[in-house]
């Protein structure tokens, strides 16, 4: 699949916001210094009050949901913001949300002895990707897709039209120092179909690109690996 980079900037809708600093109670001089959004502070306050609803991946797409609360709900708890938010960024953690379903396109009515409509679906999986640069932390709140058709009569998935790729028609939500620019760079990926065709697991890649415009050259990309379940039935995963 072809490459495809998308300028935060110029194409989606990106919100310049200040920086603003807060005093941990860490020795660490990184960890104090780290800057980030007010933004960031409501992303993290939403993971941890509901922490059923997401889960939490590294850069190679590995689930270390369990071992991220176990290391940072005490953290949490005592009002270290600054701790959380320094390992969300400098290790490129990725927040990973529900699956919503949208049906694309007209029914189409197939013959035969019993007639059946096939229904066009796109799953979306909502992403929140925290980055950092020099001592700036960010996050990036966009959605992955994949579309198939789907026989209304029994929920199988009769063909997967297109996917996984980031889902230019959302945009991506961030906040951004006036003097950085950010991308998102889609490096496409691949699907399997379950065996009794109710199912598809889509799995991707792509590369959040964030320029310094403080520091001259100095670029840093951050890998992202998902993979999310569409289901012909539509539920939710």
């Amino acid at each position: 699949m072809k490459k495809r980079t998308i300028s935060v900037l110029l194409a989606l809708s990106c919100v310049f916001a200040l920086f603003v600093g807060n005093a941990g109670a860490v020795d660490n001089s990184e960890v104090e210094g780290i800057e980030y959004s007010e933004e960031i502070v409501k992303e993290v306050d939403e993971l941890f009050e509901n922490k059923d609803k997401y889960q939490v991946v590294n850069g190679d797409g590995d689930d270390i949901t369990s071992d991220f609360f176990e290391r940072n709900t005490k953290k949490y708890n005592n009002g270290d913001i600054n701790s959380i938010i320094y390992e969300l960024s400098s290790e490129g953690l990725t927040i990973v949300g529900q699956t919503t379903y949208s049906l694309e396109g007209d029914f189409q009515r197939d013959g035969g002895i019993t007639p059946r409509y096939i229904v066009g679906v796109t799953a979306r999986k909502q992403l929140t990707s925290c980055a950092k640069i020099v001592n700036k932390a960010y996050t990036f709140k966009y959605y992955v897709c994949g579309s198939y058709k789907v026989n209304d009569g029994n929920f199988q998935i009769m063909e997967v039209t297109s996917g996984p790729a980031f889902d230019p028609t959302r945009p991506v939500e961030c906040k951004l120092d006036s003097c950085d620019s950010a991308y998102i760079i889609d490096g496409g990926g691949s699907y399997t179909l379950s065996a009794d065709k109710k199912s598809v697991r889509f799995s991707g890649n792509l590369t959040i690109q964030i320029v310094s415009g403080a520091v001259a050259g100095m670029v840093q990309n951050t890998p992202v690996k998902y993979s999310f379940t569409g289901y012909g039935n539509g539920n939710a995963a």
